[in-house]
């Protein structure tokens, strides 16, 4: 019994101490409901990303992009918008309801997501793997001024 009770606590100290916060485990806690939206108020944007191994999709030297953009306030979907990533091969995706993938050259990035109308949010350095399927969440934060 004590040696299970000890399996079970290393498996959670090891579970929360390896777990990025960059990670997309629970996109609501992204989300920033409590804005007084009648007030001033400057909401900068955050993301979140995944990836899974992907022998299917992949060609050998890509990984196969999903993004998706969320306006922070409400939660709902941006329709348009431009993604870049700058890297060793800099690439811009302008993207509308239909277009939210892509194949990128695997590598070191900084990923950008843009819409008029929001705040840019740029990403750290993320090293994008071959053979991997990535999903990339962008919260697009806000400005109001009166």
């Amino acid at each position: 019994m004590k040696i299970i009770s000890l399996i079970i606590i290393v498996a959670f100290v090891m579970g929360v101490s390896c777990t990025s916060n960059k990670l997309c485990t629970y996109p609501k806690k992204y989300l920033r409901t409590d804005i007084d939206t009648t007030k001033e108020y400057k909401l900068k944007g955050v993301y979140c990303f995944s990836s899974v191994k992907d022998t299917i999709l992949g060609d050998g030297n890509n990984c196969l992009i999903n993004f998706n953009v969320f306006d922070r306030v409400n939660g709902r979907g941006i329709e348009d918008g431009v993604i870049y990533f700058f890297g060793q091969d800099t690439v811009s995706i302008i993207f509308n309801s239909q277009n939210r993938q892509k194949k990128i050259k695997a590598g070191d990035y900084i990923v950008e997501a843009w819409s008029s109308g929001y705040i840019g949010t740029m990403t750290k350095k993320i090293t994008i793997n071959r053979d991997k399927k990535m999903e990339i969440n962008f919260y697009l934060g806000t400005t109001v001024q009166f």
